[in-house]
């Protein structure tokens, strides 16, 4: 049988840190929607959805072709909430795999993606996408959460302080078996709580994680400052594309 490989943006208005930020606009064009083109790009996507509890958020994706979904904002975190849009689709197969892709990484890498899909196994049912770090200033930001991994490339434990130069990227993979348990896991220890990092649910019941080294920069809107970051970020890979063809002519 077929497996279906859908790709999941969650994108939620009430961010503490930068409200409304799905459609804080980065040179010109809004986030959620620069999300979703560069999900596009990835070759392993059966589909594309965005995922929201935003009547806006929703109404600007309609206006857009972007293919969305409306659930329940009473969720915890963006893992809840792709695994409620996944109970509420039909004909779901064990076979398929869920993408869950940040809503705030612009520029996330459709390799990246691709990768996730090819590398999924179904016996795990979770895989987290990681990046070694090369800005070290990000060491001490927590804004970043850092991973810690065993030899057998599976994820020992996740934290915002820096306990390793491996950056865990918010790009995650799920078999539908594993979102259903996630959801079922209601007891949270309290430095869970305080640190805000979902794929801590799997390790505090003892299930494996598998990590995936991924090429991608990493970058991602936490703050409003971080707009024009990516901005630079853009113009800098737009300059370099230049003067690649320059050189080729």
């Amino acid at each position: 049988m077929m497996q279906k490989v859908i790709g999941l943006i969650p994108a939620r208005w009430e961010s503490s840190r930068f409200p409304g930020k799905p459609l804080e606009e980065i040179d010109g064009i809004p986030m959620i929607q620069r999300v979703y083109e560069q999900c596009l790009m990835a070759k392993k996507l059966y589909s594309v959805i965005v995922v929201t509890d935003n009547v806006a958020i929703h109404q600007y994706c309609r206006d857009n072709f972007m293919e969305v979904v409306m659930v329940d904002d009473d969720v915890q975190t963006g893992t809840d909430r792709i695994a409620l849009a996944v109970k509420n689709m039909h004909g779901v197969r064990y076979s398929d795999i869920f993408i869950n892709i940040q809503g705030d990484e612009p520029v996330i890498n459709p390799e990246a993606i691709d990768k996730m899909v090819e590398t999924f196994d179904h016996e795990i049912g979770v895989s987290v996408a990681y990046r070694v770090m090369t800005d070290y200033s990000k060491l001490n930001d927590r804004n970043v959460t850092k991973v810690v991994i065993n030899d057998n490339g599976h994820a020992m434990f996740f934290s915002r302080l820096p306990v390793s130069k491996l950056q865990s990227l918010g790009l995650f993979a799920f078999n539908a078996s594993t979102l259903r348990n996630f959801t079922s896991t209601r007891n949270y220890d309290s430095l869970d709580a305080t640190e805000s990092i979902e794929m801590r649910r799997f390790l505090q019941r003892g299930q494996l994680v598998k990590m995936v080294e991924v090429q991608d920069e990493g970058l991602a809107v936490d703050i409003p400052e971080d707009i024009k970051k990516i901005e630079e970020f853009l113009k800098l890979k737009r300059f370099i594309k230049k003067k690649t063809l320059d050189l080729q002519e």
